[in-house]
């Protein structure tokens, strides 16, 4: 619900295309935050080696593609939730997408990533 309201942008009770744009561009770009600050953080570590700083760099590569296709599957997963075709989510539309989404992708603030 909390969700919902926030990208409601304008109150009108629905999520319209342009605010489901925002939500997942928004969404993308923290989710990358994190995943950059969980990588400075082990390539900050004492003793840590080129091999392990490589290891690193090559899990954030695969990190930062795997947020950026699930924002493409998450663009079409909002759109196809849109059940009455109206061209906007009502909250019970959102909440089913929203739930479906929050236990299908990585959450690197809780996942152990480097």
């Amino acid at each position: 619900n909390e969700t919902f309201k926030k990208f409601d942008v304008n109150q009108d009770g629905t999520v319209s295309k342009s605010e489901i744009e925002q939500l997942v561009r928004d969404r993308t770009k923290e989710r990358k935050a994190v995943i950059d600050e969980k990588f400075q953080v082990r390539i900050s570590e004492p003793g840590i080696s080129e091999d392990e700083i490589g290891a690193a760099e090559e899990a954030k590569r695969q990190h930062l593609q795997a947020c950026n296709e699930a924002q493409v599957k998450q663009l079409k997963m909002l759109v196809a939730a849109d059940i009455n075709s109206d061209g906007m989510l009502s909250l019970t539309e959102f909440m089913l997408a929203e739930s479906w989404w929050l236990r299908c992708t990585l959450n690197p603030s809780k996942a152990h990533l480097f």
